[in-house]
């Protein structure tokens, strides 16, 4: 009664658990099909992993389920969870990857008129300034300047995203230098937040359809009065932490063993640490600690 779990649920041994939670992905999924953001974050994910990649992807982030429900709680739901993936990576709210590709493709004007004219200079010079001058130039003419837009960017920034050390030749002037450089700085900011905006989209299309399938999850086992193993171990951490019944409860604990044994430490959660460090709290304060000898004993590989 004090964990707040119905008092006739069953168990589900990890087969269990593991069927269900397929089932429940399974729903979740096909229910795309009438929820336009669930689609949406489908689409997202599907465009950049293949069926067997996008298995893995869900079921790591399925594997933390408890923590990420727990953590969306504790920032006040999924919206402002979500919220704040985005801003721990610094894109504003409405930025896109696709918005930042677009603005990639249009310098400002003064800066597009001065990289036109470098094209000329650029032309007279060196094998690499000759190249870099002809995708310049093929770029602003270019009817469709995001199919284009790769090629550009390689020859002011690395794979990494870092302007390249060298834009021109030595025999090339200051002013298309400066103009190059300046275009490269441009580029350079921008692919940082594209790449940023990126890993946010589909990190965020990925987190809705987990919680899909989680919601799925618990109100499957919430029609079946089952709890999973990662359920006991949470409403044993609740108990013990919450506010009223647990000094209770804790006391009863108490009284029932002296010594705590912790088998396989380096595979122990923090959540299943918190529920030793609140059984055995007493252990080593107070009178208790005088009274019997109690021990905790912890074993585990390094």
């Amino acid at each position: 009664l004090e964990a707040r779990v119905p008092p006739h649920f069953q168990v589900l041994d990890e087969a269990q658990a593991a069927d269900l939670l397929l089932a429940a992905r399974d729903r979740a999924l096909e229910s795309a099909e009438r929820d336009a953001e669930l689609a949406e974050a489908l689409r997202v994910v599907a465009a950049r992993v293949d069926g067997v990649r996008f298995g893995e992807l869900l079921q790591a982030v399925l594997a933390r389920r408890t923590a990420l429900v727990a953590a969306q709680e504790r920032l006040g739901g999924r919206d402002e969870y979500l919220a704040r993936l985005a801003r721990q990576f610094g894109v504003k709210p409405g930025e896109s990857e696709a918005g930042i590709l677009a603005e990639m493709t249009k310098p400002p004007a003064d800066l597009e008129r001065r990289l036109r004219d470098c094209c000329e200079h650029l032309l007279k010079g060196a094998k690499t300034d000759i190249e870099r001058g002809n995708a310049i130039a093929g770029f602003f003419a270019g009817a469709d300047r995001a199919a284009l837009l790769t090629d550009y960017c390689s020859r002011f920034l690395t794979r990494d995203g870092e302007i390249r050390k060298t834009l021109a030749t030595k025999g090339i002037g200051q002013p298309t230098q400066d103009a190059l450089l300046e275009e490269g700085r441009r580029l350079c900011a921008l692919e940082q937040r594209r790449r940023s905006a990126g890993v946010v989209e589909r990190s965020t299309a990925l987190l809705k359809l987990a919680l899909a399938v989680v919601e799925a999850f618990e109100a499957e086992k919430k029609q079946r009065a089952a709890l999973d193993y990662d359920d006991l171990i949470e409403r044993t951490r609740a108990l013990l932490a919450g506010a009223g019944g647990p000094s209770w409860v804790l006391y009863k604990l108490d009284g029932g063993f002296d010594h705590v044994l912790i088998d396989e430490a380096q595979d122990t959660s923090p959540q299943q640490w918190e529920v030793v460090r609140r059984l055995t709290e007493e252990f080593f304060a107070g009178s208790a600690a005088q009274l019997q000898k109690r021990t905790l004993f912890v074993v585990g590989d390094l």
